[in-house]
């Protein structure tokens, strides 16, 4: 959380048992709920390491926009692998929402 600038980062992890169940994407979907009605950011970002494929269909269906990369930014199994970005902003979750409705 960044309380200065009105954001934060959210990041997420599950068991391979929970995978593919949906549940990412609604604990995400509550987080945007909390993040821009509650706590009253500005942006909430969220990213990915490169080929992480479910991690970026949960950020795809909960509307992210793409924001950029950082190349090599973690070195893994011998590799250097990028880090993708993605956000949201409050006008825009508000909008979706409105949308919605």
């Amino acid at each position: 959380m960044d309380n200065k600038n009105h954001f934060c980062e959210i990041e997420y992890a599950l068991g391979s048992k929970f995978h593919r169940k949906g549940y990412a994407s609604e604990a995400v979907k509550s987080i945007l709920d909390f993040s821009f009605k509650k706590v009253n950011f500005h942006k909430v970002q969220v990213c990915h390491k490169e080929g992480n494929i479910a991690s970026q269909g949960v950020i795809k269906k909960c509307n992210f926009t793409y924001e950029g990369t950082l190349r090599d930014f973690f070195f893994m199994d011998g590799k250097y692998v990028d880090r993708l970005y993605y956000s949201m902003l409050k006008d825009e979750y508000i909008n979706e929402q409105l949308r919605d409705k």
